[in-house]
């Protein structure tokens, strides 16, 4: 009598999350995901092309129209996002907010919870939050205009009062500038809503992030802070901190919030993710 065979995860695998465009297809690579194990290695002899998948933490970057539960094979290492090279790097960013390298993978299932009305949700929420910045921008713009037409300014009092006005008008003219960025950023992300709700979510999610980044750089220069590691260190981590806080959002919303890392082990199928900090980034479902 045969009985069924149970599925085995190989080893040196990883289970995460992937975006994928309609009917399951790569969005950067452009081949169609399957239940199957595949992928690009063969593609170009000699030289295999990675695919990767995240964690819950990496959720926010490149969002598109389905989500899925996936499994990737020998694995090698993760990466960061080109954004987060830009903001930090690995100074910055931990294993589990990277993405994941494998050669070839598999679906294991849906994230159901993902839709179209979920994506326009998370869409209006970004871009409250980048309205939000740009909104305080402007009011920082109008209490630095009226503190300096104020009686008992240092502009009306201060004897050097040409030199006090010019560095109030400096200040406020940033802040002005900052809105003035914020709402080219709310312009293109608007632009993006003409492709989709998908599309629009990522767009105003980046966006959200970015302001973060402008704040921070446009209101150090202002204030003449010429300490530009710190400056830039300091936009790093509010780029990271509005990233982390959208990745939150989502684990909520789609019920992962319970995953934790997990890999298997290249040797006797044991778990190395304990072991390995390169690997961190996968989940079990």
């Amino acid at each position: 009598m045969s009985h069924p065979t149970r599925y085995r995860r190989p080893a040196n695998v990883a289970r995460g999350l992937k975006w994928l465009r309609h009917g399951a297809v790569d969005p950067e690579l452009g081949f169609a995901w399957s239940r199957e194990r595949t992928g690009m290695d063969g593609q170009r002899p000699g030289s295999p092309v990675p695919i990767f998948a995240v964690g819950a933490r990496g959720l926010p970057y490149d969002v598109s129209e389905e989500l899925w539960v996936v499994e990737l094979f020998d694995v090698a290492r993760t990466v960061l996002f080109p954004e987060q090279r830009a903001h930090g790097g690995e100074d910055v960013f931990d294993g589990s907010e990277r993405r994941v390298l494998g050669l070839s993978g598999r679906l294991v299932r849906r994230v159901d919870a993902w839709s179209a009305g979920l994506a326009h949700e998370f869409a209006v929420v970004c871009a409250l939050r980048l309205r939000e910045r740009a909104i305080q921008a402007l009011r920082d713009a109008d209490d630095l205009l009226g503190s300096s037409l104020a009686p008992d300014s240092p502009a009306a009092t201060d004897g050097d009062r040409s030199q006090v006005d010019r560095d109030l008008l400096g200040v406020e003219l940033s802040a002005m500038q900052n809105a003035e960025y914020l709402l080219g950023m709310w312009r293109e992300a608007r632009a993006a809503e003409a492709y989709g709700p998908y599309r629009a979510a990522d767009a105003f999610a980046a966006a959200a992030a970015g302001a973060r980044v402008t704040g921070v750089l446009t209101y150090a220069a202002a204030a003449g802070d010429d300490r530009t590691e710190r400056s830039g260190r300091n936009a790093d981590l509010a780029f990271a901190d509005e990233r982390r806080w959208q990745a939150a959002w989502l684990r909520t919303k789609l019920g992962l919030e319970d995953m934790e890392p997990h890999v298997s082990g290249s040797r006797r199928g044991g778990d190395r993710s304990h072991r390995d900090p390169a690997l961190p980034g996968a989940l079990t479902a």
